[in-house]
């Protein structure tokens, strides 16, 4: 159960990481 949802903790910030990249790059 933890790690999953470390798992999935982890998965948004590399998510949101890599929006934020995109948005910088298109601004």
């Amino acid at each position: 159960m933890l790690q999953s949802s470390a798992d999935k903790a982890s998965n948004v910030l590399v998510k949101k990481v890599r929006y934020l990249k995109d948005v910088c790059k298109i601004t």
